[in-house]
C-alpha cells in the first residue's frame, strides 16, 4: 500500500476500530527506507480520555500497534489491528 492509502486505512481503524476515539487527525509519517514495510505514524486523537497523541507502528505492514503518549514517551499500548487481505490493495 502507498503511504496515503496506509494513512487513510489507519485513520479509519482509529475512528471505527473500537478505540473510542471521536476525532483523529494525522500529524506525521516517519519516512522509511524504500521498499521497507515498516510504518510509523503519529496522530492526535480525541476520545473518552481527552485529547492526546498516539503512535501507530508496524514492522511488517500488516499488524499495527497503537501506543498512547505518556510522560515517559509512547509506552502505553492502546491496542492493535491487522490489515486484512481485502484491504491490502
Amino acid at each position: 500500500m502507498k503511504t496515503e492509502a496506509i494513512t487513510e486505512y489507519i485513520t479509519e481503524q482509529l475512528l471505527n476500530g473500537g478505540f473510542g476515539y471521536n476525532q483523529v487527525s494525522f500529524i506525521e509519517d516517519v519516512p522509511q527506507e524504500p521498499n521497507e514495510k515498516n510504518v510509523c505514524q503519529y496522530y492526535n486523537v480525541i476520545g473518552k480520555h481527552g485529547e492526546y497523541e498516539v503512535k501507530v507502528i508496524s514492522e511488517d505492514g500488516k499488524g499495527f500497534s497503537v501506543y498512547k503518549e505518556s510522560d515517559e514517551g509512547f509506552g502505553d499500548l492502546e491496542g492493535g489491528f491487522t490489515l486484512s487481505e481485502k484491504d491490502d490493495k
